[in-house]
């Protein structure tokens, strides 16, 4: 018997050997390249179209928080479901079901145009598919390359995505102008199929669990305590989530519903302009992804123990927002207006990165592999939660206050917080250690 094992286990240590990371690094570029540009192309075109259909801060917020709000319910729950399962199957069954989902949202669209409740419940059904397909990616990502990997393949996942978004919008706005909507719903349809049909090449490593995974018996609700217990053991981790998710309440509303809106609805720049000012901050996101890309694990680490002063950067760039409103006089066609936008946003872009590339790099090698499904689960709720608390807050405010007043008070806020953060010494408190997980010590292949 023991033979047995231990001939099984010499089989896996050699299959895991063999294992080719640079195809499955090219698979998934190459899956995430088909499907997030189709989804960008969506997202901005379906972004332009409620704008134009309703005109109202508080319409657009709404359509957008209800798109999230999925993962709010989801992701605990979720997390769970990912963990017990085998991501690779979520992973690509999700994307190909989202393809699907799509050509009937398309047909739904095509019989009720005008209908904001329609839009509202098939953006939540899709995004609910995709916050499973998250989570598991989440939790995959140092099943498919070695744990030194981890921070240079979540840069250049993110460098990718950053210039999808840059060039998604441009696209978006041209198709939203060209072709509509229809041809836009069978674009992002077949750009998830595909992206799911890649995905199947895709060699995942299943690593031991250690007794950290439950077993099929115990139930949800358990299964779920063991990471609340873990979070109350893991002060650094559950600093680094609170201070994550309080921080993306101002941040997320900010990008999504107050930057589209005023440069839209208020300044009235075009369909074009609007697509540069939304892809200068994933410009932004390009540099700060190669930036990460270059430097040692050591420094990634040095980097998350400033993140407070790195985001009192970005709340100085968030305050200096208000600028292009001194160019509107002088500035007919809105370029100028629209070239300072841009420039300001892409700072702010490379800040982003730069602090949440190391971040996720350390909870995804740190929080153990039994876990790990069920703590991006919570981070994707808390998130979430922020995110959607935030639009409805700034849809509110965008409707009553001037555009400018809201953005200097929501830097000036995140600026006193970060400098109360210093000056106390915060980030000196963080135990930044990755716990040592050899991804090749024991495992299989899926």
């Amino acid at each position: 018997m023991t033979s047995k094992i231990e001939k099984k286990q010499k089989n896996n240590s050699q299959s895991i050997k063999k294992i080719n990371y640079k195809q499955n690094f090219i698979l998934m570029i190459l899956g995430r390249l088909v499907s997030q540009l189709g989804t960008s192309i969506f997202s901005f075109a379906l972004s332009l179209y409620v704008l134009d259909l309703t005109g109202s801060a508080g319409a657009f917020s709404m359509v957008l928080s209800f798109s999230i709000i999925p993962n709010v319910i989801l992701n605990i729950f979720g997390g769970v479901f990912v963990d017990r399962n085998n991501k690779k199957k979520i992973i690509v069954g999700a994307d190909i079901l989202s393809g699907i989902f799509v050509l009937v949202f398309m047909s739904i669209f095509y019989l009720n145009d005008k209908n904001i409740i329609i839009l509202i419940i098939c953006n939540m059904l899709l995004a609910s598919i995709q916050c499973i397909f998250n989570l598991a990616m989440n939790a995959s990502i140092s099943n498919i390359v070695k744990k030194e990997q981890v921070p240079k393949l979540n840069s250049v996942f993110t460098a990718t995505g950053s210039i999808i978004n840059i060039i998604g919008p441009i696209l978006g706005a041209i198709a939203y102008t060209v072709l509509g909507m229809n041809v836009i719903f069978w674009l992002n349809s077949i750009s998830f199929i595909l992206s799911g049909i890649s995905e199947l090449f895709i060699t995942f490593i299943q690593k031991k669990n250690s007794g950290e995974v439950s077993t099929i018996e115990q139930n949800y609700l358990n299964d779920f305590k063991k990471i609340l217990i873990y979070l109350k053991k893991a002060k650094t981790v559950r600093f680094l989530l609170i201070f994550n998710s309080t921080i993306l309440l101002i941040f997320s509303p900010m990008w999504a519903v107050v930057v589209p809106y005023i440069t839209y609805n208020v300044i009235n720049v075009s369909e074009i302009q609007l697509s540069i000012v939304k892809g200068s901050l994933a410009a932004g996101a390009v540099i700060g992804s190669v930036i990460i890309s270059y430097i040692s694990a050591e420094t990634t680490t040095k980097l998350l123990k400033r993140i407070f002063t790195l985001v009192s950067i970005q709340a100085v760039f968030i305050i200096l927002l208000v600028i292009p409103n001194l160019f509107l006089d002088y500035d007919p066609s809105k370029w100028i207006t629209t070239l300072a936008f841009s420039l300001l946003l892409s700072v702010n872009g490379v800040i982003t990165v730069v602090c949440a590339v190391p971040l996720n790099s350390y909870f995804q090698i740190t929080v153990p592999e039994g876990l790990r499904g069920k703590f991006f689960g919570v981070m994707s709720t808390t998130t979430s939660l922020a995110a959607v608390v935030g639009m409805w807050i700034y849809g509110a405010f965008l409707e009553t206050m001037d555009w400018y007043k809201i953005i200097v008070f929501s830097g000036v806020i995140v600026l006193t917080a970060m400098l109360y953060l210093i000056h106390n010494q915060q980030s000196d408190e963080l135990e930044l250690k990755y716990q040592e997980q050899e991804i090749e010590s024991q495992g299989g292949l899926l």
